[in-house]
């Protein structure tokens, strides 16, 4: 199976920080992908309490900690907070685990668009496919 992204992700440690209406919706693409999604957010949207009480995701009641990263195959910042949503992507990279995150809600101030990274609008399935091929 195949995530969006063109991984194999069956059985990988996907660790996706946030659980709002944009995570949920991620976060059944992940496991669709046959990912092994564990969730690390103190709140979570009914959709993905409802992952958790079925026990298709390990879900952590608590904010994002530097460990989080560290057991993670890919890290996925989805918080609302663009202070958090940087953090994630700090620590990721410094840990060198492939990290997904939204150009609008934070690291676009500390990735370098096809220096250290590369950023994409939210929703542009062909740019993504485009900064994807280019690597």
């Amino acid at each position: 199976m195949t995530y969006p992204l063109h991984l194999d992700l069956t059985g990988k440690r996907v660790v996706v920080v946030g659980a709002g209406r944009v995570a949920a919706r991620r976060i059944v693409t992940l496991l669709d992908a046959g990912a092994a999604v564990t969730v690390i957010a103190p709140d979570a949207t009914p959709p993905v309490v409802d992952l958790a009480a079925a026990g298709r995701v390990a879900w952590h009641r608590r904010a994002f900690a530097h460990s989080d990263v560290a057991r993670a195959w890919l890290v996925h910042a989805a918080t609302d907070v663009p202070a958090v949503n940087q953090l994630i992507v700090a620590e990721a990279q410094a840990m060198e685990r492939p990290v997904l995150a939204f150009a609008a809600v934070g690291p676009a101030a500390i990735i370098e668009h096809g220096r250290t990274g590369r950023l994409v609008p939210i929703g542009d399935q062909a740019a993504l496919d485009r900064e994807l091929a280019a690597l």
